[in-house]
């Protein structure tokens, strides 16, 4: 990313800021860059910036956020992000998200405004967690219903190749769990389900607790980066098997995944199969035992095996 240079100086930055984009929500002329922070950070990959802005004019602050890319594909999640605030102000029903302002090609850059909000899980609780994941199904089921283009497809048979993988892996670097990574791997295969039976559509890939802002009982949804048409259900499992790992009392784990997988059937055309559900949870295990062992940690090895004889016991 040679152009980051540009994007945490904060005076270079000024040249690139969406100046169309800034105008629509009543910024005039080039605001001064007050403050940035690097919210996250992925070297050669992309990298995102928080900037503060303040507006002369109106002698007001206001928040920005830019993503940036190694190369041009900040376009394609511009059009993307374009595509679902438009279809937000159309339908209140849909997916809500944060207003996007622009592209600079210069910098590989899409920008987007700040929105005011709270992660859902600082508010989530048992008196309120009915509406909430009533919404957080509403916006699943929006993105899944949406016709989005121009996304990859992944299929079960793609997700048994990468969890070999992993597994094969995580049984060298801890050799003592062979065994038990080659009984994930045996009852991952026999209960994958058949393409012919799953709805692909839309799906967000990456969905957990932390991609959703709260802000008056809206919903705002995050990071459309990793769009691939596949299985709905991996939404749900994912931000189920999330939630798990985040210090949240497992009854109350277990009230939200009856409330989702209802509120969310009730939305959709097609069957919430405990089956497939159960199935992308034990992947989305894997996946956390296998970053776990990424991040080598002191003592991941324990961690690891914990996530693992989870995945190996499976969801009911």
């Amino acid at each position: 990313l040679p152009h980051l240079r540009q994007l945490v100086d904060l005076l270079a930055v000024e040249q690139h800021l969406p100046v169309e984009g800034l105008r629509q929500i009543g910024i005039q002329g080039t605001a001064q860059v007050l403050a940035q922070q690097v919210v996250n950070y992925r070297p050669e990959i992309r990298c995102t910036n928080r900037y503060n802005l303040y507006d002369s004019t109106h002698d007001r602050t206001c928040q920005l956020f830019g993503k940036t890319f190694g190369d041009s594909q900040g376009q394609t999640l511009y059009e993307r992000l374009q595509y679902f605030w438009d279809r937000s102000l159309a339908d209140q029903e849909a997916m809500t998200i944060a207003q996007p302002l622009g592209y600079s090609p210069a910098i590989n850059t899409v920008w987007q405004r700040g929105v005011p909000g709270t992660p859902l899980l600082h508010v989530l609780n048992t008196n309120n967690y009915r509406p909430y994941i009533a919404a957080v199904a509403k916006g699943l089921a929006s993105l899944h219903t949406s016709d989005i283009g121009n996304l990859a497809a992944h299929s079960p048979e793609n997700h048994l190749v990468e969890t070999h993988k992993k597994l094969s892996k995580l049984s060298d670097a801890i050799p003592r769990l062979s065994e038990t990574c080659g009984g994930v791997a045996d009852e991952v295969e026999q209960t994958a389900p058949h393409s012919s039976t799953i709805p692909f559509c839309p799906i967000h890939w990456d969905f957990h607790v932390d991609q959703l802002l709260a802000d008056n009982g809206t919903l705002i949804f995050c990071d459309l980066d990793e769009l691939v048409i596949g299985d709905p259900l991996q939404d749900l499992a994912n931000f189920v098997v999330d939630l798990q790992f985040r210090h949240v009392d497992q009854d109350f784990v277990r009230l939200i995944t009856g409330e989702l997988c209802h509120q969310y059937q009730s939305l959709v055309d097609w069957p919430v199969s405990a089956e497939r559900f159960a199935w992308h949870v034990r992947l989305q295990l894997v996946n956390k035992a296998y970053r776990h062992y990424l991040r080598f940690a002191p003592g991941f090895e324990r961690t690891v095996e914990q996530i693992l004889q989870l995945a190996k016991k499976g969801f009911r």
